[in-house]
This record gives C-alpha cells, sequence and structure tokens, in this order.
C-alpha cells in the first residue's frame, strides 16, 4: 500500500488519489478536508497520498524536477491499490497546488491512465496553470 491517509468506501467503486502541495500533507489543510469531505458526502473511497517534497527553496528546482517520476509511481501505485484491492472500477485524480502539476505530469506520461478525470488548481504570480 503506498504512504498516504486512505479512508474505505466498503463497497463503493469509486475511488478518488490526491495529491498534496509542497510543504503539506496528505492530512493537511488542503486535501485532508476535501478527502474527508468526499469520503462523508459521497462514500469514495479515499487515497490522499504522501507526495515527494523535496526541501529546495524554489518551485523549478533540480531537486524538485527530479522528484517527479517518484510521484508518478506513488499515484500508479495508490490506482492499482484502489483497482486491485478494493474494486474500484472509476478513479478521480486531484491535485493541490504542486501536487497538481504532479497529477498532471502523470497524466501526460501515462496518457492510457485508468482515470476518469483530473483536476488540479494550481496558481502562480496571478495566473492559472
Amino acid at each position: 500500500m503506498p504512504q498516504g491517509e486512505y479512508l474505505d468506501g466498503k463497497d463503493s467503486k469509486v475511488g478518488v488519489v490526491l495529491a498534496h502541495g509542497r510543504g503539506n500533507s496528505p492530512d493537511g489543510n488542503v486535501v485532508g478536508p476535501l478527502r474527508r469531505a468526499i469520503h462523508k458526502d459521497l462514500g469514495f473511497h479515499t487515497f490522499s497520498l504522501r507526495m515527494p517534497d523535496p526541501g529546495a527553496d524554489s518551485p523549478d528546482s533540480p531537486e524538485l524536477a527530479a522528484s517527479f517520476p517518484e510521484a508518478y509511481q506513488r499515484i500508479q501505485s495508490a490506482i492499482e491499490y484502489l483497482k486491485m484491492q478494493k474494486g474500484v472500477e472509476r478513479v478521480y485524480l486531484m491535485g493541490h497546488s504542486m501536487g497538481g502539476r504532479m497529477t498532471t505530469g502523470f497524466l501526460a506520461n501515462n496518457p492510457t491512465a485508468p482515470v476518469v478525470v483530473e483536476c488540479s488548481p494550481y496558481l502562480r504570480t496571478g495566473t492559472l496553470t
């Protein structure tokens, strides 16, 4: 099982994989309340991953870029866990801030990934990217 925070959706066939931003955690102030609300209100499985978060100060640092392949492996592992261990048929992928960049990168590198939708708000210098 990948590292992170998991809430069991019992018989639900829907799962949500969440990726936190830099300096945050799987149960941090953004993805924590979101994963709990999705689970409580919709009954879905939620898996909020522990994303790689190198200590570099710049969001465009070489250390951060080098951590993306590890992020992709974690996302893939969570999808496989939900599908194979929990019987999930539909997976939603959500990322916040740098987690959004990582989830978008995962899909760009895995265009046939069994994911229904990806939502990744990432704001930088006042623009939505």
